[in-house]
């Protein structure tokens, strides 16, 4: 009985290949790029230059500079393929599904940062106040504690001015929420090139804390545009 020969292990991509598929990347999805540095390498800091500089059949490896205040080093990362590509014409499918996901929203967002948190606990108050409990009985509720009363009132003249207020304060969090949500969604879908879903996703997070997440996107934008100045150069 012959045995059957082993089977052979699919070629690693050129250099050649590698290059162009790099090149591409940088010039053309810079966002792209910086979005997968921050998924996959996550470190405080700020994330600049980030640069696509191989592609293999397992790894895509990546180079950044981090920023920590006025101290800033050069870095590198890299994301996994899995399952690994058979051959190069695997990796453009494969880095368009990087694309998305990288530029996918991360509901985690939400709780990265003390600022962020703190925006996400005022709205949630404030609809509290005026859907739940009820602006009028936030009203009485501190008329009744003299010492409450005094110290409302030393701020906003009255009870009553602090519950209209808290009434405007949530409905204007609607309104600029929901604005800047609807720009982020439009900067994903036009300037990004997400999905249709994604960009949705977008829409939903911003209109939760608005800017934090709105300057997110604002930052992956403005990385591209960069990116294709300089290619124009």
């Amino acid at each position: 009985m012959t045995a059957s020969p082993p089977k052979s292990s699919p070629s690693e991509i050129d250099d050649a290949t590698s290059r162009r598929m790099c090149s591409h990347m940088n010039a053309d999805h810079a966002a792209t790029v910086h979005a997968m540095v921050q998924s996959s390498c996550p470190s405080k800091g700020k994330v600049s230059n980030a640069r696509m500089k191989r592609v293999r059949l397992d790894v895509c490896e990546l180079s950044y500079v981090l920023c920590d205040g006025a101290l800033c080093e050069m870095r590198t990362g890299e994301v996994k393929f899995a399952p690994p590509l058979s051959s190069a014409k695997d990796a453009r499918p494969r880095l368009i599904e990087e694309h998305h996901k990288a530029l996918s929203p991360r509901i985690g967002w939400l709780f990265a940062d003390f600022f962020t948190i703190f925006i996400l606990a005022i709205c949630l108050l404030l609809g509290f106040a005026t859907h739940v409990v009820g602006t009028k009985e936030v009203v009485e509720s501190i008329s009744n504690r003299p010492l409450v009363d005094s110290m409302i009132s030393s701020v906003f003249g009255s009870a009553r001015t602090f519950g209209r207020w808290v009434e405007g304060g949530w409905y204007f969090a609607i309104v600029a929420h929901v604005a800047e949500g609807i720009y982020a969604a439009y900067l994903c879908k036009t300037k990004l090139k997400t999905k249709v879903w994604t960009a949705f996703q977008w829409f939903l997070l911003t209109c939760s804390v608005g800017w934090p997440i709105t300057s997110r996107v604002v930052e992956l934008v403005e990385v591209d545009r960069k990116a294709r100045e300089g290619k124009g150069e």
